[in-house]
Order: structure tokens, then sequence, then C-alpha cells
């Protein structure tokens, strides 16, 4: 089985990132010859849109997917697919409901609402979001020791404005631990009904399940560093052992820092970070 794994295509954030995702599709989507093709979050921009117009690039694109593919396409959520300009609008509401409405107008899967089983293999997906689990430990920036008061701000010492926008972008009636964790929670028990079945699991996520795959973890400038704690979860990785844990061979894929990480072993889990950035996106082909 040939699977197709992007991530990060940010359809509709501008004109010249849309036409080089057109590009992409058509030069090396439409002639892979895939099984099923797995966006890993950031399919497309809700922001600056309200009403009917939710999720409109979102249809636009994955019915372009689908139709070119010729496969089965299936996507997890990522933090631009639920950002909201209105803070009257619920990023909530847009991630339970606006992009199931899409996946049932285009005929895919939102693997934050259902697995996508295919033979002996099941596609597992949660958006993850983050809990700064993946913090920098003892980061000091700009002669100051970075405090939870910071990572809950989106901003470090001697900055006067968010350096992470989702701060200012994502309305819902959660702390962004407690929205991981519910997040989490909901791929926990889709990851429990397929495990129930299968023994091959490809799980999905935007927010990487481990510091390794975030691929800023070298960085040297402290701004980059102080994002690690926005890369991912720890909770992810938690899912990924119980499925270990109970027999399973898991293959993790993530997106969502713009940064590639080759498929590496580790503690006996296969892990890749698609990578992939504005204008920029990629395709990784896996035989499973």
């Amino acid at each position: 089985m040939r699977i197709g794994l992007t991530a990060d295509l940010h359809y509709g954030i501008g004109h010249w990132v849309d036409r080089r995702v057109e590009r992409f599709v058509e030069q090396t989507i439409q002639p892979a010859a895939l099984d099923v093709l797995v966006v890993a979050g950031d399919v497309a921009e809700m922001d600056s849109l309200a009403g009917a117009q939710l999720g409109v690039y979102h249809r636009e694109l994955l019915g372009t997917l689908r139709a070119a593919a010729g496969c089965p396409v299936a996507f997890c959520a990522g933090n631009h697919d639920i950002w909201c300009s209105d803070p009257q609008s619920d990023s909530w509401e847009v991630y339970r409901a606006v992009l199931g409405e899409v996946a049932a107008a285009t005929e895919t899967v939102y693997l934050d609402q259902e697995n996508l089983t295919l033979g002996d293999v099941a596609l597992v997906g949660c958006y993850g979001h983050f809990d700064f689990s993946l913090r920098t430990p003892e980061l000091s920036i700009a002669g100051k020791r970075v405090t939870g008061d910071h990572y809950r701000r989106q901003t470090p010492p001697g900055h006067h404005q968010p350096v992470w926008m989702d701060g200012q972008k994502i309305h819902w009636p959660w702390g962004d631990a407690e929205a991981c964790a519910e997040i989490c929670t909901g791929g926990e028990q889709r990851l429990h009904a397929a495990l129930d079945q299968h023994r091959k699991i490809v799980f999905v996520s935007h927010g990487v399940p481990r510091m390794e795959l975030n691929g800023h973890r070298e960085s040297h400038d402290p701004v980059s560093r102080f994002l690690n704690a926005f890369s991912g979860t720890s909770r992810l990785e938690a899912l990924i052992r119980q499925a270990v844990a109970r027999g399973a061979q898991v293959l993790s894929v993530s997106g969502h820092t713009h940064k590639t990480v080759a498929r590496r072993t580790l503690e006996g889990v296969e892990y890749l970070n698609v990578g992939g950035t504005y204008g920029e996106p990629r395709l990784v082909i896996e035989k499973i």
C-alpha cells in the first residue's frame, strides 16, 4: 500500500501559495499512484472567514485533492484550520462541526472524527494542540527565566507582542492545556476502537508527539526554542505508547513545525515529520 503524506498546505493564505499548491497537486500528487493520501493538518485557512464562507478553501482544496489523487483522502485538523478572526466565532465549533461538514461535502475522511481503515491498516488522527509539555526546560531569554505565564501569553521575556498567534486566532471555551486534554481524549477513543480490529496503525497528528520531531530542537535562537512549547504535546506520545503496549506496529506522522524530520525509529516506533511550509509543499510516500 502506497500512502502519500503531506501537511501544512495552507491553501487560501495568499495567491502565490495557492498557485504553488495547485502545481503541487497537478505535478506531484496526481501522478503519484497513491492508495491513500493523508494531510497532517493545516490543510487550508479558516481565518478571515465567517458564516457560510467557513471552510470554503478547505472544500475547494480537498475536492481537488480527491479528484487528482483518485484514492481516499484523509486529514486531521491543524491550528490554522480552526483559526477565527472574529472573536465571536467558536473555534471549537469549527473543529467539531465545520470540518466534519467539509469532509462530508468533499467525500474525504476527517480523522479527528473517524478512522480510515484500508485492509489491515488503520489511520487514526488527532490534531493534538499544545499544553507546553514540549517546552525547553530552564529556558532564559533576555536575561530572564521563561515562566508559565510567558507561555500562556505566548510572549517571551523582552517582547511586547506575542510571537505565537494562536492566542489571538483561536477562540474557544478552554485554556490551551484543557483543550489539548479534550482533543487527545477523543484521539484516545478512536485509537482504542482501531486497536480492537487492527495491529498496524498510522497515527496522524498535526502537532509533534515528542521533541525529536519538531526540527527546531537544536536551534540556538532562544525565540525558536521558546516556540518548542507550541510544537505539540507529550499526550500524543502517550497515545502512541498505548498502541505499542497493545502490540501494534505504529508509524507516527506529524507536521506543524514546517521542518522535515526524516523517518526514524525511537524506542521501537517509526516517526516522521512531513515538513513543508508556505508555498513549498512536500509529499512523502510510505509503503505499508
